[in-house]
């Protein structure tokens, strides 16, 4: 039976005091690749933060990468994050040095410190997204579907059980949502990542089908649940 990454019982989701989501039960195993889908407002930003540490679990119990989110303090947040891939619509890359350089900033951040050790696994994540002779290259030289590859890759550095991406081809062109969403899917096949995706394109799940996770009325539910 595979290992289960995110398993969130009787909680309740707040955004300082109000509450976002309200008895939310959810469980992901290891390799599973599902949607989050929802309205804008509908709580979707609010629950991945909760998954990442951003928000804190207030009400029920929480547990994600083998963390505690109902004990998880201020220290560990760090420590839970190397455990996940975060994906954001903005690319945030460092556009000073080159695609490279980006990467093994990251590994150097996180505690790497043997350079052939960082050369190799930048090299391996850059292969993994397709842009293994691209590390030479500027951000700014790069198109938006590349470096959203390049995004993914540096979520991949450290080799997590979770991805967690919100709205990841938001601002991409239909050809492009297409090549990152398989990227991000064939991910979750070949290496066995789990992947939580917030999406508002249903173009793009109609053509990768997948769990569908809905938030809506103040509620998580699975989407079966809402067609009965």
């Amino acid at each position: 039976m595979a290992a289960s990454i995110i398993d969130i019982k009787n909680a309740d989701i707040f955004q300082n005091d109000a509450l976002i989501l309200g008895n939310v039960n959810l469980k992901v195993v290891q390799g599973e690749f599902c949607y989050l889908i929802g309205k804008t407002g509908s709580g979707k930003s609010s629950f991945l933060k909760t998954l990442y540490g951003e928000l804190p679990l207030k009400k029920g119990q929480g547990t994600v990468v083998e963390y505690d989110l109902t004990k998880l303090t201020w220290e560990e947040v760090p420590y839970l994050r190397r455990k996940m891939g975060i994906i954001f619509q903005d690319f945030n890359l460092l556009m000073d040095r080159n695609i490279f350089s980006n990467l093994s900033f990251v590994l150097e951040a996180t505690g790497w410190k043997n350079k052939t050790e960082i050369s190799t696994r930048v090299s391996e994540v850059l292969a993994l997204v397709g842009l293994e002779t691209k590390g030479f290259k500027m951000p700014h030289e790069m198109s938006g579907g590349e470096q959203q590859r390049i995004v993914i890759a540096r979520a991949l550095l450290n080799k997590p059980e979770l991805i967690l991406a919100d709205e990841p081809t938001g601002n991409l062109d239909p050809d492009t949502s297409d090549e990152i969403m398989k990227v991000l899917f064939n991910l979750s096949r070949e290496q066995n990542v789990t992947c939580l995706i917030a999406t508002h394109d249903y173009n793009v799940m109609g053509r990768f089908p997948a769990r569908i996770i809905r938030c809506q009325s103040g509620k998580l539910m699975d989407e079966d649940a809402f067609s009965i």
